[in-house]
This record gives structure tokens, C-alpha cells and sequence, in this order.
């Protein structure tokens, strides 16, 4: 299915907010585990939102 440019900006804006606001709630945990495996949490968070937006691979597949 091809990505129409609107659609393509469109996710692109609403994952850079899922990644910036994924940003605060990273500190919390980090005081308990550590940093590099809050914010690995995190990074699986933000990349389970863009798989599950079906748009991760240019809209190809």
C-alpha cells in the first residue's frame, strides 16, 4: 500500500511525539535500573508504536 505524503507527515509528526513525550517518563526508572535500560524501554516502546502505525517500511510490504 503506497503512503500518500500527507499521511507520511502526518505519522512522522505523531512519532516524534510519541518519542519526545516517551522522554520524561524514561527518568522515573532510570533512577532504579540505570539509564541504558530505561531508555531501551523506552526505544522499544516508541518502535512498537511505528510497527504497529504500518509505516515503518515506506509504506512497501
Amino acid at each position: 500500500m503506497p503512503v500518500v505524503p500527507d499521511t507520511a507527515s502526518t505519522t512522522a509528526v505523531a512519532l516524534t511525539g510519541v518519542y519526545v513525550g516517551a522522554f520524561d517518563p524514561a527518568h522515573p526508572p532510570a533512577e532504579k535500573i540505570g539509564s541504558r535500560p530505561a531508555v531501551s524501554g523506552m526505544t522499544v516502546a516508541t518502535a512498537t508504536v511505528a510497527v504497529a502505525s504500518g509505516d515503518c517500511f515506506g509504506g512497501r510490504g
